[in-house]
C-alpha cells in the first residue's frame, strides 16, 4: 500500500507556516512484511491506559528481542497477553495498562515466553472506522 504525499500537521500549537508535503510513504517499508510478522486484533481492555483499545490492530514481529519498555505479546500458561515489559536487575515484570490487571512478576517458575514485540498499533479514532473494523458478531 502506497500512501501519496502526507502533509505535516502540528499536534501542538498551529504552525504559522503552510502545510508541506513530505516524501512518499510506502507502508510496506514500515511494516517489514516477512514470515516473522503478524497482525493481531486486541481483545479486551487491559491496555487502555496505554491508549490501546479493544479492536485495535497490532503489527508484531517475532524476530526482535524485547527491551525495557517495549510492548510485547507474552505467551503465558493462560494464553497470549499484551503487556509492557519492565526489565529490572534480576527479574521481569509484565505491566498492564489498566489498574484492574495486576502486574505479572516473571520468575524461573513462570511459564512465560516473549512471543512477539509490537511494532505498530493501528487505532481507528472515528466511530465509522471502528465499526468497519469491528469483529463480526457471533450468531
Amino acid at each position: 500500500m502506497d500512501l501519496s504525499r502526507l502533509p505535516g500537521i502540528s499536534a501542538g500549537f498551529p504552525s504559522p507556516g503552510e502545510l508541506h508535503a513530505e516524501s512518499r510513504l510506502d507502508v510496506n517499508d514500515l511494516l517489514r512484511p516477512d514470515e516473522a510478522t503478524y497482525f493481531l486484533r486486541v481483545d479486551g481492555h487491559s491496555m487502555e491506559n496505554a491508549c490501546i483499545s479493544d479492536g485495535d490492530i497490532l503489527f508484531v514481529t517475532r524476530d526482535l528481542s524485547p527491551i525495557h519498555g517495549d510492548l510485547i505479546v507474552a505467551r503465558l500458561r493462560e494464553g497470549l497477553a499484551l503487556r509492557q515489559l519492565q526489565v529490572f536487575d534480576a527479574h521481569l515484570i509484565l505491566e498492564a495498562g489498566h489498574p484492574d490487571y495486576a502486574p505479572i512478576l516473571v520468575t524461573a517458575e513462570t511459564d512465560y515466553e516473549c512471543w512477539a514485540v509490537v511494532l505498530f498499533v493501528i487505532s481507528p479514532r472515528h466511530a465509522v472506522t471502528r465499526s468497519r473494523l469491528a469483529r463480526p458478531q457471533k450468531a
